[in-house]
């Protein structure tokens, strides 16, 4: 009770909050995998799923290969860079969620394909992919009230000893691929295992289950097709949605949903 309570820190536990591999084991999460969470090398340009990304924060000479979690460094989205940070960001999501699938071959061919928009839809819904606010006039990481961090939102109290609370902090690509890990997790061993996939709609229930997990726990597996869900969980749910299918579609989410767009 006290680990959940609101006004607990991250750091309060009675264990030890070093990442211990046996326990990553224990929960499925490959304990070799946990300390190489670094985005692949990049030759020539950076590109993403919705475009090319310019040199706004980098001179020339290195624009070609920067990497993005190293771009992001420090930097928060403001009007005069919007566009070129929501393409960079799109570019660590789709690169970061390659990776994965390319060194993972649990994740089933049906739902392969929808992980690069389930991972760019989860950032979204989850942090308006930002890593980094303004707060107290310097960029701080971005924290919800109940003590999730970052742009995948990652509450250091549930996945304690599993990943490294300040990596989380401090580097979102870290962040990112902790995300992706907790996303495939909860879609093989909770929506694959109990079947979501065979009710109505299909395969594509396994993305509304996981994301339902993934923003309320195990318990809210199925509170996207049950009656009785509230009306609060299922605009969280329906709007998920709609920036899912906005993705898959290659289209950008609706940017005014989150930054003060246009004049």
């Amino acid at each position: 009770r006290l680990l959940l309570a609101e006004a607990v820190p991250p750091s309060f536990t009675p264990l030890p909050l070093e990442v211990d591999p046996e326990f990553r084991d224990l929960f499925g999460f490959n304990a070799k995998d946990e300390a190489v969470f670094t985005p692949a090398e990049l030759t020539g340009q950076i590109s993403g799923g919705f475009g090319w990304i310019g040199s706004w924060l980098m001179s020339n000479a290195h624009a070609e290969s920067i990497q993005p979690a190293e771009a992001l460094k420090g930097v928060v989205p403001r009007p005069d860079n919007l566009n070129d940070y929501l393409e960079l960001v799109d570019s660590l999501l789709e690169e970061e969620a390659s990776a994965w699938l390319a060194k993972n071959d649990s994740v089933p061919e049906m739902m392969a394909e929808r992980l690069d928009p389930l991972v760019r839809a989860t950032a979204w819904k989850e942090s308006c992919w930002r890593h980094l606010v303004i707060s107290s006039g310097e960029p701080q990481v971005l924290r919800s009230a109940g003590g999730a961090v970052g742009m995948m939102q990652i509450n250091g109290r549930v996945w304690r000893k599993v990943y490294d609370l300040d990596r989380l902090v401090d580097e979102v690509d870290y962040n990112v691929n902790a995300g992706i890990d907790i996303l495939t997790h909860y879609m093989l061993d909770y929506a694959i295992r109990k079947g979501e996939h065979e009710q109505p709609g299909g395969a594509d229930n396994l993305v509304k289950a996981t994301y339902a997990a993934y923003n309320g726990g195990p318990g809210q597996l199925a509170r996207y097709r049950r009656e009785d869900t509230s009306a609060q969980l299922k605009a969280i749910d329906n709007a998920f949605w709609q920036h899912y299918t906005t993705i898959k579609a290659h289209k950008w989410p609706d940017i005014s949903s989150c930054y003060s767009v246009g004049g």
